[in-house]
């Protein structure tokens, strides 16, 4: 089920920062979507060295400083999947961006039913793995 935008509020105005208390691990997927998060915890539900985070719950740049520095920054690679493209989740993507390329981290950065460029330039893969990633999600 897809649900369609009917307002042009960016993510990070909004909420409380939290602090996602998560534990650091060498694959990390970031999503929106439940069903995103659900069909990868099934398939990956025999590795313990994932982690799978909703992006809903880092609104707030805060809540993304803190996750960058507590889970991030310990990655190997960061699959984040963005249903609304770049703008939907501005601050998170330029900083995981920093953090990359700062870390070496593979970060792999597609959006949903739409084609973001700006994502594809942000993400430290190449563009051909890209799009087979992008086209398996």
């Amino acid at each position: 089920m897809h649900l369609s935008i009917k307002h042009s509020q960016a993510i990070e105005d909004a909420d409380l920062p939290i602090n996602p208390s998560q534990s650091p691990a060498d694959i990390l997927f970031l999503s929106f979507t439940d069903s995103d998060l659900a069909c990868m915890a099934v398939a990956t539900e025999n590795t313990d060295n994932m982690r799978l985070s909703k992006l809903a719950l880092l609104k707030h740049p805060l809540s993304v400083d803190l996750y960058i520095e507590q889970v991030a920054a310990h990655a190997k690679v960061i699959l984040v999947r963005l249903l609304g493209g770049y703008d939907w989740w501005k601050y998170g993507v330029d900083e995981l961006s920093k953090l990359a390329r700062s870390k070496n981290i593979k970060l792999i950065m597609v959006a949903g039913h739409i084609h973001d460029p700006r994502l594809c330039e942000l993400s430290t893969i190449s563009k051909t793995e890209l799009d087979a990633i992008e086209n398996c999600l």
